[in-house]
């Protein structure tokens, strides 16, 4: 059921996120960022207020209509209950589930780094910091062999706590920033690497400068072994703990037949994350990462801009 006064609601409260994004310089930065990462493509689709608008309540229900059909369901269950009991629950609540309608799945765009550094700049009047997301797109599927290894750079890199080496750049030894991190995102239509932070402004072009000189520098030489024993020890504890919870094992089990993973990825995946060396780390730096086809997204005062002119390549 979709009732009118509903949809109205969710409608208004979406009307006061998007004036909320306009005066936030984080959602400001990750909005461009989608745009400048994947254009052409649904993950640069942004909403608007006019795109906002043209949404009605019967277009909520075609799409249901359309998407929530039992072809390409996934069905997990985890709990104290027998295969048996799970298989009657099922024939009793899904068996009238009905649909004449196939998956329906969009084509996306292929792969597109970005050539040669660009500058995004998105004036926000009487900023006294500037937001940096430096990011781009990488080529990498969900479950690929260079997954793991890949996540243990990252968090070396900027994912982690204090000890990253983003951290201890820009804020330890710069004091440019309370706190300066990286993010891999890896997805079956799209993955992308970004790292930045909250600059002050008349540091906002040297930040810019660490940054790119991290990307560089971590693709030079390997790791050291404090760095990679302390990441994996801190990867293979949070994985420990996860196990914890009924809803990650629901998690992993679907995963696996989405992307049609080998059935014991996950028994297996404390071994492959031991089995990460730092020669294997470098490689996934060598493979993935930048300093020369970077987008760099700046949101803040106009008198940056100036500074920002050299990084455009």
């Amino acid at each position: 059921k979709f009732p009118q006064s509903e949809f109205d609601r969710i409608k208004k409260q979406m009307e006061s996120a998007l004036l909320n994004t306009k005066s936030d310089p984080s959602s400001m930065a990750s909005n461009a960022s989608s745009k400048v990462n994947f254009p052409n493509h649904p993950y640069g689709e942004v909403m608007t207020e006019e795109t906002l608008n043209n949404i009605g309540l019967e277009d909520i229900k075609n799409y249901y209509a359309k998407t929530f059909i039992p072809d390409g369901s996934y069905l997990v269950v985890v709990g104290d209950v027998t295969e048996a009991e799970t298989r009657n629950y099922v024939q009793n609540y899904f068996s009238s589930w009905k649909s004449a309608n196939k998956v329906n799945k969009k084509e996306t765009s292929s792969f597109m780094s970005s050539k040669g550094n660009k500058v995004f700049f998105i004036k926000k009047p009487g900023a006294v910091q500037s937001v940096i997301e430096i990011s781009f797109p990488i080529d990498i599927a969900v479950g690929s062999e260079d997954e793991i290894a890949l996540k243990v750079l990252n968090k070396v890199f900027g994912g982690g706590g204090f000890g990253n080496r983003l951290m201890q750049n820009l804020r330890e030894d710069k004091a440019y920033t309370y706190g300066c991190y990286s993010s891999l995102d890896i997805d079956e239509h799209g993955s992308m690497f970004s790292a930045g932070g909250n600059f002050r402004n008349e540091v906002t072009d040297s930040a810019i400068t660490e940054i790119l000189s991290e990307f560089a520098k971590i693709r030079e030489a390997e790791i050291t072994d404090k760095e990679i024993n302390l990441t994996k020890s801190s990867m293979a504890g949070a994985f420990a703990r996860s196990l914890e919870r009924p809803s990650t094992i629901s998690n992993f089990a679907a995963r696996i037949i989405k992307y049609n993973l080998d059935k014991d990825y996950y028994k297996t995946y404390l071994k492959r994350l031991n089995n990460v060396s730092k020669a294997d780390v470098l490689a996934m730096a060598k493979k993935y990462l930048t300093a020369e086809n970077c987008n760099i997204i700046v949101v803040g005062n106009e008198e940056v801009i100036p500074t920002l002119e050299k990084f455009d390549g």
